[in-house]
Formats: structure tokens, C-alpha cells, sequence
């Protein structure tokens, strides 16, 4: 015999109806037709892999256990429609009824104990014969592997005996089973018309929290959300867990179907099994039915009859106390008491579980083990969206974990396999969006086309600039903004820089092919580009908060560069941008734009000027000073031609930097002298702030401490009238370094501290990696040696991170500062410099004293 399987098993439990009176009328006739029983049980369970549980066997009754659920319903399916064609000995014609459930028992000495084999009994003892009863936990299970042409009915939650928690009970249905039967033989049947679940559902613990604490406070709860969302799915959901709690049951009504708004009565009459009354409007006879009944109706899908709906309910509401409303739109309705909650993407972790149980279920045996990033990044570029998801799951019956994230570039033609039975615009993700679109006025249509030009999100401001020509003005923007946020096709958020909108990408790659059907792409990418120019150009370091600005920003600037506007556009943003990508640290990125930016043709040799500045720094950020000496000099010979003698100074302080960094002082010396000259000729009292510090700095060191001294004070008194931060910043941080040399500690702690505290909301990678290390040169100073690597261990963080060359002189120093502090850590057996670096915001804090070990 077969060893009975562990675990999570299917019980299988029959018994013969009747069976003691036949017995005691017929008992030859019995015996033999046992036989014919016990061998077509025996024959069936071999074929479907099912084990006898030869302990569980008590009478006429059989239970056998099976390692899937949808052997056992195969086999309760085969067992049935063969015993039914059975020809029986006279008197002893039988019939058995059949009960399954599924769930964890523990096996001893051949025995199964446990709710799941009590529960089976329990169901078995309600059904009759002939018929074959399911349990909810084996009908999840098995919802899209039935055999052909079998079906579950739903006959809804019954208490059984001596069990506090009622069971949803399922009917095996096949057009060779007989299907009509009394009503069950259980406690009580609650009254509801919820459909079989077809598949397991995903827990979604905090939308379902919020969709309870909602009901508990409001008559009405309408979830509003994108198509896709799950909105009836979390309705059923919901739905399932009020049935006790309603003296006359749940009900729902689906109106996705219905198009004439004048049958939203009638509809939800024959949902309720109510029939219509002659000379009686249906919407008087459903308010005279429900005003004494305690239920809930269901609303599924409203949108697309917003007014008839809220019209009704509000009446229904006013008329019946007993009455709670949970209706599904896209919007809401809008009717006096109503509550609403918008439905969200699933988030990460549920999507990827979704994800993997709807691909089980399309391959079964299929592994995702190795994938968990791939079916991850899948998730996140269908944006969680519970239908996108499924969709894709569905296609792992043909395709791999990573061919399908390939070719989700064309989502909407990849995701095209919905069940046919689900309804059309849930068959796929395109008519899942259609069916939203469809419903929008064309002022409405037309504005949701032309925001699939921005990426990452936009601003009013924005969508009315970009979006507010042609047959949709300016000032419409507004309410037909309002328009599709009500929709679902925009989602609203509030931020630290204001309120914003954004849609997401499966949405938004919805609205750029109609954008393209409606011939406006090239138009609207010049608008949105031509937009975020005078963006970036308007944005500086002299702005308050403009790095915040430019951060929201950041992937509509990127989407600018990807569709390469005119030459002239490119140029100036990526001109404008350098400052931001410095601050943030994106030096690879900036040199990138800047390098493309510049191999086209431009007509204006003052903008390749600026642009060249900015390649020059970029190039000089990643410690490639070759290369940031061409640019830089190119940019030079280009501002002499036109007589820009500011820009020729620039460009000569600029040369100064880099011969510094590259570490030939003579060479910086040369450049530095030439652009203090050029600056007091001209007047530019911000280059001469500059070039003083840049001197001060070649001053330290070179062995000119006084010197220093006096051209960094200069600097600094300078930046502080012109309210010139950065250079405030720098000066403050050079002057800590040369009062370390002199060895004035306290004096270098409080130059230190005043640039950090000034540069940490603001400041780049590199500006705080070289702080960071101003601090680790002193506590090596004073003694500090394990505190000292960790603040070089945060600043080499940072420059890793962005990529930044740590070869500066400086640096250079600091490491040789650092040397002792390691070997003394090394003697003792330490080793704080493996612990993980600090972030950014640790290591501020820790330098500052603002936190300790």
C-alpha cells in the first residue's frame, strides 16, 4: 500500500446514501452492490492518485486523501458520472454523496486528526445523493483546472455542526451529474449571490483595514481607483465577510454591462430575486422591498452610469435604514453621505505574490526561484496594477520570467490573455483602459493625451503651458485636469514643492499612442522641452530650495534629452543643468549630456562656450584632467574671439583648479595670477572673490600659510557680501584645514561645523565627502583614531556613489593623515573601518557631534 502523503492534503469522504434500510431490506442484494461500489471507488482512486485511508473507513463510508485538489475533484467527478450509469442489483440501487476539503492535518499511525478531516465530515453530512460538495479552501485550488465542462455553483455559507466559523460550500456541476437538489441539511444557509471566487485572492491587509474602518463609520463606501486596480475584487473581498452579519444577506449587481441608465432598478430587482410589480415604477417596488431589510448591495462597475446610480441610492438610502451601499467606479459618485477610497496599485510585495501564484496556476510546476528581481522589476513597470499583473502571469505558459519583462516595451500587446470568461474590458490591459478613455469628454480626451508627454509627474503650471493650445485653451486645463483625477487617469499628491500629478506608466503609455494617433507627439515634445528649459534656466544656486525643484523635475529633464530636441534646446539645458548634476553627483550623466549636446552643429559660439565650461568641470569631477583641460581651453579660445574677457576669466581660473588637482602648482599658479589679473581689470568682483580662493588654496599648500591666510579671509568676507554660498562654504572649509596645519583644533572644529551646517541641505556628493574628511583629518589629530575612519570611510561612500575621482590634493593629504590611524587600529585588532559606511545624513550628523558611537 502506498504511504499516505504528509501535510497539506484534499480529503475525500464518501458515503452511501439510505444504505442501513436497504441493509436491512435487501441485505444480498446490498453485499453485492458493495462490491460493484467498493471496486469502482477502488478502480477511480488509483487513476487519480488518490490514497484510501484504510483507518478512516467506518460503514459504507470511504475516505481517501490526495496530494493536489484537483485530483480529487477529477476523481469525485469520475466516480459520480460512472456510478450513474451503473446497473444495480434490485433493491439495492445506491447513490453516495461526496464531500472535499482541503487543508493541513497531522498524520499518525495512518490516521489523519485535524479541523480539515472534521470539517470534510461536517460538509458531507449536509449533501445528498449524488451530489458532490466542495469546500471553499479546495475550490481556490482548484478554480481554473476543473475538468472540462465542470463547474462550481456557489450555494453560499453554512454553519455545520459543532463549528463556530460557517463554510462557503461549492456544488461540483457537470452536464452529466444531476444538479437539482434539496437545500442542505445544515444549520442555516445565509442568503447572498456572491460569485465563486476564481482564483485565490492576494491579501491586501491595509486597503481591506480601511475598506472595514470605512463601512463602520458610513451607509455608503464607494472605492474609486484606475482600471485594473482590483476595486471588485476588494468589494468581493469585503462582501464575503459581512454575509453573517446581514439578517438578509449580500447581494451584488454588476452594471458594467448595462448601457441604458433607465434599467439601474430593474437590474438590481432581478439581482435580488425581487419581481417586478405591474403598475408599479421598479425603482418604488426595490425601495418598498428593501426599506424593512437588513442587506448590502453591491455596486460593481458605475461609472459609466454615475447619475442614474447616485440618483438611486441616495433615494434607497433615504428610504431603507438597513440598507449599506458599496459601489465600484472609476469616480465618484458624488451622493450626500458617501465615502470614498481610492484604490491603489498592490504594493511590491503583494504584486510579486500575485504575480507568482497566477503563474503557478497558468504552468503548473513552474519555479520563479532565481527570478525574484525579475518578477519583480515586471511588477514595478506594470506599476502593481492587479490586472497588469495577472495578465503577464498568464503568459508564463509560453514564455520565461525574463522574456516576458523584455517585452513589456509593448505591454499593451503582450497583455492579452484574459480568461474568456472574465468580462471584455477586463480581457485585456487595452480594453481595460479603453473603457475609461471611452467615457471622457473630448476636451477631457485631449488633455489626457498631451500629459503622456511628461514623465515622472508635473505641475498645474505645467500641464496648462505644455497642454493649453488649439481647441483646449489654457484656462480649461484646470477643470478637465479635475475631469480626469476623478477618472482614475491621474493620480494627485501632495509634496514638500506643492501639489502634483502624475499618472501611471501604463496609463501614461496608453495616452502617448493615442498622443501618436492624434499626430500632436512631435508638437507636444517641442512644448514640454521648450517648458523645461525655462525650468532649469530659472533655477540656480541663488534660488532658495532650487535643487528640491530640479529633483521633481528630474525625469521630465531626462526625457527632454532621450527625444533629442533642436540642437539649440539641448545645448542650453544641458548648459543650465550643470550646477544641479554637480550638487547631486551625477558627473557620468552631465559629461554624457554635455558630450552629445556639443556633436551637433550650433550656430552660437558664446552658448558652446558655456557648455564647454561645463564639460570641462564635469570631466574634472571624474578626475580625467586631460580631458577637462581641452574643453576647457577650447571654450577659452571661443570667448577671446568674441571679446568675453569674463568668460576668458573663468575659463583661466577654471585651468587653475585643474593644474592644482593634477598637482603641477607652477602651472595653477600661472593661470590663477592671470585670471586675478584679468578679473580686478574688468571689474568682476565675484571672479576676484574666486581667485582669491583658488590662490589660498594653491597657498596652503605650497608653504604659504600667511598668504593663505590673508587670500582665503579675502575670499570668504567677499562671499559673505555677495551672498555667494558655495564659495562661503569652500573658504570656511579651507580655512578649518589651515588652522589643522597650525594645529588650532578648536578653531578648525568651528570653521568645519560652520561650512557643513551651511552645505548640508544643499550641497553635492563631492562637497560633503571632502567636509567629511576635513573631520577626519582632526580627529586623527586629536587622538581619534577609530572615529577617523569612519568619517573617511562615509566620505569614499559618497564619492563611489558618484562616481568622483578621491585624487585630489586634499585627499591625497587626508590619506596620508589616515595612515597612522589605520596602523594603530591594525595593532590593536580593531576594525571599525569594515563596519558599513555611514549614508550621507549619519555622517553629517556624526561629524557634527549631533550623534556619538
Amino acid at each position: 500500500m502506498d504511504a499516505l502523503p504528509p501535510g497539506t492534503v484534499t480529503f475525500f469522504l464518501t458515503d452511501v446514501e439510505g444504505s442501513t434500510r436497504r441493509w436491512e431490506e435487501h441485505p444480498d442484494a446490498m453485499g453485492a452492490a458493495m462490491a460493484m461500489h467498493d471496486q469502482l471507488i477502488g478502480e477511480c482512486l488509483r487513476t487519480h492518485r488518490g490514497h484510501v485511508v484504510e483507518s478512516g473507513r467506518e460503514g459504507d463510508s470511504v475516505l481517501a486523501v490526495f496530494s493536489r485538489a484537483g485530483d480529487a475533484v477529477a476523481c469525485a467527478l469520475e466516480l459520480q458520472r460512472r456510478l450513474a450509469g451503473m446497473t444495480w442489483p434490485e433493491g439495492a440501487d445506491i447513490r453516495i454523496r461526496i464531500a472535499l476539503n482541503t487543508g493541513a492535518a497531522e498524520l499518525r499511525g495512518g490516521h489523519y486528526y485535524g479541523q480539515a478531516v472534521y470539517r470534510c465530515a461536517r460538509i458531507l453530512a449536509t449533501a445528498h445523493g449524488g451530489q458532490v460538495l466542495v469546500s471553499q479552501a479546495t475550490s481556490e485550488l482548484v478554480g481554473d483546472t476543473l475538468p472540462q465542462g465542470a463547474g462550481l455553483a456557489d450555494l453560499g455559507f453554512h454553519h455545520l455542526k459543532d463549528l463556530d466559523r460557517p463554510e462557503r460550500i461549492f456544488q461540483l456541476e457537470h452536464p452529466e451529474l444531476e444538479s437539482n437538489f434539496p437545500a442542505l441539511r445544515s444549520q442555516d444557509a445565509y442568503r447572498h449571490n456572491l460569485p465563486a471566487a476564481p482564483s485565490s485572492f492576494i491579501d491586501r491587509p491595509r486597503e481591506l483595514a480601511q475598506i472595514k474602518e470605512a463601512l463602520a463609520s458610513s451607509r455608503m463606501l464607494t472605492l474609486t481607483g484606475p482600471a485594473g486596480c482590483g476595486k471588485t475584487r476588494l468589494a468581493l473581498q469585503t462582501a464575503a465577510g459581512l454575509v453573517e452579519r446581514h439578517a438578509d444577506g449580500v447581494w451584488v449587481a454588476e452594471l458594467g454591462a448595462l448601457q441604458n441608465p433607465a434599467l439601474v432598478a430593474t437590474t438590481l430587482l432581478h439581482r435580488l430575486g425581487v419581481p417586478e410589480e405591474p403598475g408599479s415604477a421598479p425603482s418604488e417596488t426595490l425601495t418598498a422591498y428593501l426599506r424593512t431589510r437588513q442587506l448590502v448591495l453591491i455596486l460593481d462597475d458605475c461609472e459609466h452610469l454615475a447619475d442614474a446610480v447616485a440618483e438611486l441610492a441616495g433615494r434607497l438610502l433615504a428610504a431603507a435604514a438597513g440598507l449599506q451601499l458599496v459601489a465600484t467606479s472609476r469616480q465618484a459618485l458624488h451622493v450626500t453621505g458617501e465615502a470614498t477610497l481610492r484604490v491603489p496599485p498592490m504594493a511590491l510585495a503583494e504584486a510579486v505574490a500575485l504575480f507568482s501564484d497566477r503563474a503557478r496556476a497558468a504552468r503548473p510546476g513552474l519555479t520563479l526561484a532565481g527570478q525574484e528581481e525579475v518578477v519583480a522589476e515586471i511588477c514595478r513597470r506594470l506599476d502593481g496594477i492587479p490586472l497588469a499583473v495577472e495578465l503577464a502571469a498568464a503568459r508564463t505558459n509560453v514564455m520565461s520570467a525574463p522574456e516576458i519583462l523584455q517585452r513589456l516595451e509593448d505591454r499593451f500587446a503582450l497583455l492579452t490573455t484574459g480568461p474568456r470568461t472574465a468580462a471584455a474590458r477586463h480581457r485585456t490591459l487595452q480594453a481595460a483602459i479603453d473603457w475609461s478613455h471611452e467615457l471622457l469628454g473630448e476636451p477631457s480626451r485631449i488633455l489626457f493625451r498631451r500629459l503622456a508627454v511628461f514623465a515622472g509627474g508635473f505641475r498645474l503650471e505645467a500641464a496648462e503651458k505644455v497642454c493649453g493650445f488649439g481647441s483646449l485653451r489654457e484656462s480649461s486645463v484646470l477643470d478637465e485636469l479635475g475631469e480626469l483625477v476623478d477618472q482614475s487617469l491621474v493620480q494627485v499628491y501632495d509634496t514638500a514643492a506643492g501639489t502634483r500629478y502624475a499618472m501611471l506608466d501604463t496609463v501614461r503609455a496608453y495616452g502617448q499612442g493615442q498622443l501618436v494617433a492624434a499626430g500632436e507627439s512631435e508638437e507636444l515634445a517641442g512644448r514640454h522641452a521648450g517648458y523645461f528649459l525655462r525650468v532649469a534656466e530659472a533655477e540656480g544656486p541663488e534660488s532658495a530650495g532650487w535643487l528640491q525643484r530640479l529633483d521633481v523635475e528630474e525625469a521630465n529633464l531626462r526625457a527632454v534629452f532621450e527625444g533629442r530636441p533642436e540642437a539649440e534646446v539641448e545645448l542650453r539645458l544641458a548648459a543650465s543643468l550643470r550646477g544641479y548634476w554637480d550638487a547631486r553627483g551625477h558627473s557620468a550623466e552631465g559629461r554624457a549630456r554635455l558630450t552629445a549636446a556639443l556633436e551637433r552643429e550650433h550656430p552660437d559660439p558664446a552658448l558652446r562656450a558655456t557648455a564647454l565650461r561645463g564639460l570641462a568641470f564635469m570631466a574634472w569631477a571624474q578626475g580625467d584632467y586631460a580631458a577637462s583641460t581641452r574643453a576647457c581651453e577650447e571654450a577659452m579660445g571661443l570667448y577671446r574671439s568674441l571679446g568675453d574677457r569674463a568668460g576668458e576669466g573663468m575659463c583661466l581660473q577654471q585651468l587653475g583648479q585643474i593644474s592644482f588637482q593634477a598637482g603641477d602648482f607652477g602651472r595653477a599658479r600661472e593661470h590663477l595670477d592671470a585670471a586675478l589679473a584679468l578679473a580686478e581689470d574688468i571689474g568682476d568682483q565675484r571672479l576676484v572673490a574666486l581667485c582669491q580662493f583658488r590662490s589660498g588654496v594653491l597657498a596652503l599648500f605650497a608653504g604659504g600659510r600667511a598668504q593663505a591666510r590673508r587670500l582665503l579671509e579675502a575670499s570668504l568676507d567677499s562671499g559673505r557680501r555677495q551672498g555667494n554660498e558655495p564659495l562661503v562654504v569652500a573658504a570656511l572649509l579651507v580655512l578649518g584645514h589651515l588652522e589643522l596645519r597650525q594645529r588650532r583644533h578648536a578653531r578648525a572644529r568651528a570653521r568645519f561645523s560652520e561650512s557643513l551646517r551651511a552645505a548640508r541641505r544643499h550641497s553635492g556628493p563631492r562637497q560633503v565627502a571632502t567636509m567629511l574628511d576635513g573631520f577626519a583629518a582632526l580627529a586623527v589629530a586629536e587622538g581619534q583614531a577609530e572615529r577617523a575612519l569612519r568619517l573617511a570611510a562615509a566620505a569614499d561612500r559618497l564619492r563611489e556613489e558618484a562616481a568622483i575621482s578621491p585624487n585630489s590634493p586634499f585627499q591625497r593629504d587626508v590619506l596620508e593623515r589616515l595612515r597612522p590611524a589605520r596602523e594603530l587600529l591594525n595593532a590593536q585588532g580593531l576594525r571599525a573601518a569594515d563596519e558599513a559606511p555611514l549614508a550621507r545624513d549619519e555622517a553629517i550628523a556624526y561629524a557634527l557631534g549631533e550623534v556619538t558611537d
